[in-house]
């Protein structure tokens, strides 16, 4: 019981200082989080079986790296370090035992935090929004980028991906949250649940906002097929049925967009769509190892393999240099990749939804086929998981399979998986839910 006690307090610590971190402007140092929360629990947690983890999971990047280095003649070691750093938040959450860190106890305090940052965040995301009214005369388009809480705590708009995180960490927030709204719906947390929607839709990431409507519909299916009741149902339809309505209300045009973007890519007139078009066609023909096992980590189309060419940060126009990286592109890149590229950045109204680089084509292009089947194993892994918890836990189940697809989905619109400060905390609060007692 102490161990157990022991670990549930380094669970706590590791997700109050994730939390602090990633809500914080400092965005460097959100990399290091999932080496904290690592050192966290395998110090003050004694957990020996996540240490275990961890070597053979360094042990097999390692072997990887080698085995691309023999492969690819082009391939760029610095590159594939800086994957290690980019892809650990995604690998750590995997690592970490979920029926290890559970209580009741851990839960009742997570919550109590969790309400705490939503309440913050949200207040003062919405003064944020209601600035950017003041400077852009409604809440529709680009206001949303006055949203950011406290990743970007001022009040003019940064326009570097801050309001994304913000509205994925407040999405997350709200999962968690959601069964405690249901099982305990006071006017006061009624109230501090409505504060983190509003915010979360004042945030104007409309890919968000679809994508977390997509997870609840499809965790509706597959949670209640044939156990739906009329009381959850109605919960369901009120709870996601308000961010729609919010939606309509405050971002019509925003909204409209979503289908021009959508026909866009299906078209094939936008750089996402001929970048899947050319890592399907073109360029197996040069690499013909390429649709089997990829590229290797870091060496193409990965925020990593981005953010080595130099280019990423300040642009294509005025690239900041990284230290100690080499600030080049790779020779795929530069054959493939740079034009496409090249050409979202000489469009003005050209966003995420057209950039020629995401996380689904990042694991083809540097994983290939057999990356893809390891994201599709796992999350048919974690479904089966979250599905053995009990009937009673019918709540959490429905919470855990929109999470896993949310953050799935999110894999298609950008690098998100790369980016733990849009999600490591909020997953961190998530896997409590997994508790059984």
């Amino acid at each position: 019981m102490i161990a157990m006690l022991r670990r549930e307090k380094a669970y706590y610590i590791a997700t109050l200082l994730s939390s602090l971190i990633c809500w914080s402007p400092f965005k460097v140092l959100a990399y290091l989080v999932p080496f904290l929360v690592l050192f966290l629990l395998v110090w003050l947690g004694g957990d020996g079986r996540l240490l275990k983890r961890v070597v053979v999971w360094a042990f097999i990047w390692i072997a990887a790296v080698a085995l691309y280095g023999l492969i690819n003649p082009e391939f760029q070691f610095v590159n594939a370090f800086v994957a290690f750093v980019t892809w650990s938040g995604l690998v750590v959450v995997l690592l970490i035992p979920t029926h290890r860190i559970g209580g009741r106890k851990l839960r009742d305090r997570l919550e109590r935090l969790a309400w705490g940052f939503l309440v913050v965040e949200s207040v003062w995301g919405i003064v944020q929004g209601l600035y950017g009214y003041t400077r852009t005369r409604g809440f529709d388009l680009a206001n949303g980028d006055y949203v950011e809480g406290t990743i970007h705590p001022w009040l003019e708009a940064e326009l570097a991906y801050s309001n994304v995180m913000f509205a994925i960490n407040i999405a997350l927030l709200l999962l968690f949250l959601l069964p405690a709204v249901w099982r305990r719906p006071t006017t006061r947390h009624l109230v501090m649940y409505g504060l983190g929607v509003v915010a979360f839709v004042m945030a104007s990431v409309v890919h968000a906002i679809l994508f977390l409507i997509v997870a609840g519909i499809f965790a509706t299916i597959f949670v209640y097929t044939k156990r739906l009741m009329l009381s959850r149902a109605t919960a369901f339809v009120a709870t996601f049925g308000f961010v729609l309505f919010l939606a309509l209300v405050l971002l019509p045009r925003n909204l409209s967009t979503a289908r021009a973007f959508a026909l866009q890519i299906i078209r094939g007139e936008s750089p996402k769509a001929v970048s899947i078009i050319i890592s399907l066609t073109e360029m197996p023909e040069e690499y013909r190892y390429m649709p089997f096992i990829g590229l290797g980590p870091g060496q193409y189309a990965s925020r990593a393999g981005l953010i080595s060419t130099g280019l990423y940060f300040g642009g294509i126009h005025n690239p900041k240099r990284v230290p100690l990286l080499p600030n080049r592109l790779t020779e795929s890149q530069s054959e493939y990749l740079l034009s496409l590229w090249e050409w979202h950045d000489s469009v003005r109204y050209f966003g995420s939804t057209q950039k020629p680089y995401f996380s689904w084509l990042a694991v083809y292009t540097e994983w290939g086929l057999l990356g893809l089947f390891g994201v599709v194993v796992t999350m048919v892994f974690l479904l089966r998981s979250v599905n053995r918890l009990p009937w009673s836990y019918d709540i959490e189940k429905f919470v855990l399979t929109a999470t896993i697809i949310f953050i799935f989905l999110l894999g298609f619109q950008e690098n998100n998986w790369e980016v733990p400060q849009a999600w490591f905390a909020g997953v961190l609060f998530l896997k409590s839910l997994y508790v059984k007692s």
